[in-house]
């Protein structure tokens, strides 16, 4: 659990990991909790279809990777085998086989994304579930949410021109907290809200249940 929330929280503290470089540690830190976790103990029991289902959506970036010949690479992708067709008119060197996916290197770091994200999802159900451990995740976030805030109203407010030591190029006041593009900040913030919703819900239900059993005492 405090494994996903250092990753979580070096992803947003890394300028919001738009670099590949930057998010490569929280994918690594993933991958290999998820290893040791169900290696320890048993993995997540997944339904039949829902198997079906993950297998498909994993195996469809990987086939775009797959080199093909230009006659399936025209029957499957008639866009890719035309641009193909205009890179050889103009002179550009292309081997005889090629891949659906135009940008591979892109195409294989979606898919890291996909497989990380699917990842941090099981194993956050799963130490909730099985091993009880969802307060530090939660509170991480909330308090993650709440530095985040903070850094953006500061920056809007002041005119502060930096992340850390890094100087923005936006004009004007500008409140992205220590992103880079203040549309994934907001994502960011709003994917906090139902974190400190479910919180306070928890925390009302606790306290009217105290109040219950100290009027049944009574």
């Amino acid at each position: 659990c405090y494994v996903l929330a250092g990753a979580a929280a070096w992803s947003a503290l890394a300028f919001g990991a738009v670099d590949q470089k930057w998010f490569a540690p929280a994918e690594l830190a993933v991958i290999l909790l998820a290893t040791v976790s169900f290696w320890r103990q048993d993995s997540p029991s997944l339904s039949r279809p829902l198997q079906a289902l993950l297998m498909a959506l994993f195996a469809v970036p990987l086939l775009q990777l797959i080199p093909l010949p230009p006659g399936l690479l025209a029957l499957l992708s008639e866009a890719r085998a035309v641009l193909r067709q205009a890179l050889e008119s103009a002179g550009v060197p292309t081997s005889a086989w090629r891949s659906i996916s135009i940008y591979p290197f892109a195409t294989l770091s979606a898919w890291l994304r996909l497989v990380c994200y699917l990842l941090v999802f099981t194993l956050a159900v799963w130490n909730y579930q099985t091993l009880h451990r969802q307060p530090a995740l939660v509170g991480l976030m909330l308090g993650l949410g709440l530095f985040e805030a903070l850094y953006g109203i500061t920056q809007y407010l002041t005119g502060f021109p930096y992340i850390f030591l890094f100087h923005k190029s936006a004009i004007g006041p500008e409140a992205t907290g220590t992103y880079i593009n203040r549309n994934h900040y907001s994502g960011l913030l709003e994917m906090i809200l139902p974190f400190l919703t479910a919180k306070l819900l928890s925390h009302m239900d606790l306290h009217s249940g105290h109040q219950e059993i100290g009027r049944a005492h009574v």
